[in-house]
């Protein structure tokens, strides 16, 4: 929906998906082996690549606001998103304008807390800056209690047919479940409604913790 191009290296792989309007759409399921681009600082980076849909069919105005959509929703990242994902640790989008100059660049990190902070809190940290250096803007912090808990007998889906391997695991009858509490720098609870988080996207619910301890709420599931 973003971008006609997409290229992604990761470790010693490098590869891009290509798919423009009115294309059968197997360009968006098919990889192109591509050499690599740039130099990885390690090996076990990944780098992604957008190129951003341009005028077309669209019209140039419909594709400046596309594209100035698409900025907005990447510069405003939510941390907590790194909360319910199992590998990354760190996520940082640089947008370059036609020139190839930087025009801004956003870092989300995620860190174990010290004793300082408490045990089993996580520090998540965001820094935005229009100029060439994300290290030197003082991060904006978010502390989070997790709490994981693995759900299991769930029902298996309707439309999705196991093998007999596959029923035999118990896994496909498991589901983890994170619930992330936010906490001030102080460590005390902050009430406010947050984001319900399931695979990809994050969507403001509302949801709120009530009984005995109405003073925790829900910050996600996936």
């Amino acid at each position: 929906m973003t971008a006609w191009k997409v290229h992604i290296q990761s470790g010693y792989l490098s590869f891009k998906f290509v798919h423009r309007k009115g294309d059968s759409g197997m360009g968006m399921v098919t990889p192109q082996w591509t050499e690599p681009e740039d130099t990885l600082p390690q090996l076990r980076h990944t780098c992604i690549t957008l190129f951003l849909h341009e005028g077309g069919n669209v019209g140039k105005k419909a594709a400046r606001r596309n594209r100035e959509d698409i900025c907005a929703q990447l510069r405003g990242l939510e941390p907590a998103f790194l909360l319910f994902v199992s590998k990354l640790k760190k996520i940082e989008v640089v947008l370059h304008d036609s020139e190839g100059q930087q025009e801004w660049a956003t870092r989300l990190s995620r860190k174990q807390a010290g004793e300082a902070v408490g045990g089993g809190c996580v520090v998540l940290e965001r820094r935005v800056t229009d100029t060439e250096s994300l290290d030197d803007v003082e991060p904006e912090r978010h502390i989070y209690h997790v709490v994981e808990h693995i759900a299991t007998g769930v029902a298996k889906h309707d439309n999705r047919e196991l093998t007999a391997e596959e029923n035999a695991n118990p896994a496909t009858s498991q589901s983890k479940i994170v619930l992330a509490f936010p906490l001030s720098e102080d460590l005390v609870p902050i009430i406010e409604p947050q984001k319900v988080f399931a695979f990809m996207p994050m969507r403001q619910m509302g949801f709120n913790v009530s009984g005995r301890n109405p003073h925790l709420v829900m910050a996600g599931s996936g």
